[in-house]
């Protein structure tokens, strides 16, 4: 069974158990780049397509969407192993959405970092200066969140 971080556990038991966070989990989810990146992936974005379809998240309907008999391992230990710390906290569950958060902003960092130094090679400035002021407003807006 792959391994997998405290906060894609987090993720996938509150979509599964956590009505009341469920909506807000979905909604960072479904726009954010870095948690494609997780392990648990093709188990959230199974839950993306069950909330989608209208169909509840649960257990059952997102093993269904699985074809990886890995990924179903995963789910099956990630929502019923380790009971001890059962409960996860609403503000367990917001922490770990501001690490996504967090993560997608510096994806984007690194993306128009990476496009600046090729405008730059290119010569194009007009698209260089453009891009310089997006990362300059997206540091920014980093800093202050800190």
């Amino acid at each position: 069974v792959p391994s997998y971080s405290l906060t894609e556990r987090v993720l996938v038991r509150s979509l599964m158990t956590d009505s009341e966070t469920r909506d807000t989990v979905l909604d960072v989810i479904r726009r954010s780049e870095a948690v494609r990146r997780y392990g648990v992936w093709p188990i959230l974005q199974a839950a993306i397509e069950s909330a989608d379809a209208g169909e509840p998240v649960r257990f059952e309907a997102v093993e269904e969407r699985l074809t990886d008999a890995a990924h179903k391992g995963l789910l099956s230990s990630l929502v019923f192993a380790d009971t001890s710390d059962d409960l996860i906290s609403t503000e367990q569950v917001m922490s770990c959405l501001a690490v996504l958060v967090a993560d997608d902003t510096k994806l984007r960092v690194q993306e128009l970092k990476a496009r600046l130094t090729k405008a730059e090679r290119a010569g194009d400035w007009d698209e260089a200066v453009r891009l310089n002021e997006e990362l300059t407003v997206l540091q920014r807006t980093q800093s202050r969140k800190k």
